[in-house]
């Protein structure tokens, strides 16, 4: 357990067709979202203190702007 591990940052994603970047715009904060397509690479422990902890190491597949309400996939942007 822990809270330690996450890490809050915004990200901006160029959305470079008009009309996509419309329509997100048109679906609104609500039901926008980001989606993250992970590939597990490897566990690893680690003991930093007086416990075990497990990280969960992964490489990025791909990166999709959504509309979170319909399951639209509006773009890729990795």
């Amino acid at each position: 357990g822990g809270s330690d591990y996450f890490y809050n940052q915004r990200v901006y994603f160029p959305v470079k067709d008009k009309q996509v970047a419309l329509k997100i715009e048109d679906a609104g904060k609500k039901q926008v979202g980001v989606l993250f397509i992970f590939k597990i690479d490897s566990v690893q422990e680690k003991r930093p203190f007086l416990f075990d902890v497990s990280f969960v190491l992964t490489k990025t597949e791909g990166i999709y702007i959504v509309n979170t309400q319909t399951g639209e996939i509006y773009c890729r942007v990795l």
